[in-house]
């Protein structure tokens, strides 16, 4: 096997007898993406910064950094959450971590009301404050927008980068079946008064709620700069999941967050919230947003579409549509290796100018219903 982390030293530290001297060799250090250092403001934000530093074995984390910019990983997270739970006196469950994964976020959420808005399910994927421009990920179909969180480090995109979490991932919440309600509660949870231009992106599931904030937030009047679908397909191309069983799902799972994590959850709680999410998607038209949308499209997904520059959104988009082509399947577009050149493209898009183009009649509402 080939190390992983190798650490250069000046010399080996030796015990009295010249062996070895092991207990003093230094541990193997991560590579850091640390934010600028803010230290704990309260007893609170002292004992979760210290649990941090301790998963993360390193001496100190601020406020501010994200356990996962630091090297954190889902198995080093499942262990952190129990003693969370224990210093901050509230269960502090997975989802809520990797929603909430800075040691202010996470105690600051500790200390909301039990029942959350909507709003506070936003995951800032990258904070830039000043920013006029925002880039929005819409949820996956199990609900998660940290998905994204690795992809957001490594675009050149100058704005803010959020995504959210959807109903349905925690106990007892009530998943919402219709992408229209689904694109409805991003909308409310993403949108920030500060903010006057944005664009949005989505994979897969994702994509299809992209498309329909955008169609609402044209009709609101908000400035959508651009909308990006990543290798998502419309009901006449999606999947037929009826009959997915529980081991189907845990595959999917295994693919889209790895193992480790797959490991701990409860496929059986999560399975209705995926159904539900696909079914919102099969039934949905689509239609009625008039602005300019790319299609990132894998090589896999154009043979399932039936020819080379095929579009699965043509049939109800009348507006500008543009096709990017990547190697690669549904899944391996996300794998780690492949996330350079997804950015990279993502950024090329998010670089161009806008199309500016009138709605035309009847064009500001769906076109198909």
């Amino acid at each position: 096997m080939i190390p992983s982390v190798f650490v250069v030293m000046e010399a080996l530290p030796l015990t009295p007898n010249g062996k070895l001297d092991r207990k003093s060799l230094p541990m193997p250090g991560r590579r850091l993406e640390q934010t600028e250092y803010t230290p704990p403001r309260n007893a609170a934000e002292v004992l979760a910064a210290g649990l941090f530093a301790e998963a993360l074995g390193v001496d100190r984390v601020g406020i501010n950094d994200n356990f996962f910019e630091l090297g954190g990983h889902s198995l080093l997270a499942l262990r952190l959450v129990d003693k969370l739970s224990g210093a901050l006196g509230r269960k502090v469950s997975l989802p809520q971590f990797l929603t909430h994964a800075t040691v202010a976020g996470i105690v600051e959420w500790s200390r909301s009301n039990a029942s959350e808005s909507a709003s506070t399910q936003q995951i800032v994927l990258r904070s830039r404050p000043d920013a006029k421009q925002a880039l929005l990920f819409m949820p996956t179909m199990l609900g998660l927008g940290s998905t994204y969180g690795k992809l957001a480090q490594k675009l050149e995109f100058p704005g803010e980068v959020l995504s959210c979490r959807l109903p349905g991932v925690e106990p007892g919440e009530a998943a919402l079946d219709r992408i229209e309600d689904i694109a409805e509660y991003c909308r409310h949870s993403l949108i920030k008064p500060e903010h006057d231009e944005w664009s949005l992106i989505g994979w897969s599931f994702g994509g299809v709620v992209a498309y329909d904030v955008a169609r609402q937030m044209q009709d609101a009047g908000l400035n959508v700069r651009q909308v990006i679908l990543v290798d998502s397909l419309l009901p006449k191309t999606a999947a037929d999941l009826s009959s997915l069983t529980e081991e189907d799902f845990d595959l999917a799972l295994r693919l889209e967050l790895g193992s480790e994590l797959v490991d701990n959850l409860n496929i059986r709680a999560i399975l209705p919230m995926f159904r539900a999410h696909h079914a919102a998607m099969t039934r949905y038209l689509g239609g009625g947003y008039c602005g300019e949308v790319t299609e990132i499209r894998t090589g896999a997904s154009e043979k399932r579409l039936g020819r080379a520059g095929a579009s699965a959104l043509r049939p109800v988009h009348d507006g500008e549509i543009n096709l990017v082509r990547l190697a690669g399947d549904h899944y391996s577009i996300l794998a780690r290796e492949n996330l350079d050149v997804l950015a990279g493209a993502i950024d090329e898009i998010l670089s161009k100018p806008k199309i500016e183009r009138a709605p035309q009649s009847g064009e500001s509402r769906r076109s198909m219903s």
